[in-house]
């Protein structure tokens, strides 16, 4: 699963938000949020999240799900879960309830991993 650090940058520089702006609704560093978008630093989901609220866009504008070869088994058996859910009932990752499906696997995911670390 790619993180899309040039639709995050692309969006933010539509919406003409500076990335101080960001890092200050993310509760980070302007460097640290510049990081995000040159790639130095992953993007877990969390993040991911609430760039979506920041920018007012579903989670899954960042992410592609083909790029799955970093990922663990658990998150590649889930994703594979939802393509083939959407694929049942003719849907693509840009119809709103195939959206609302992800964003319940990335809630999952977020929780799990969350779970795993205690």
């Amino acid at each position: 699963m790619l993180f899309r650090r040039d639709k995050l940058r692309k969006l933010r520089e539509e919406k003409k938000f500076t990335q101080e702006y960001m890092a200050n609704k993310l509760g980070i560093t302007r460097v640290g949020y510049g990081y995000y978008e040159s790639g130095k630093r992953g993007v877990d989901l969390d993040t991911v999240n609430k760039l979506g609220q920041i920018l007012d866009v579903h989670p899954s504008y960042f992410l592609d799900l083909d790029d799955v070869q970093n990922l663990d088994d658990k998150t590649k058996s889930i994703i594979d879960l939802v393509k083939s859910t959407a694929e049942k009932w003719n849907m693509s990752p840009t119809d709103p309830k195939f959206q609302e499906i992800f964003s319940k696997v990335i809630d999952a995911v977020t929780i799990a991993r969350r779970n795993d670390s205690e």
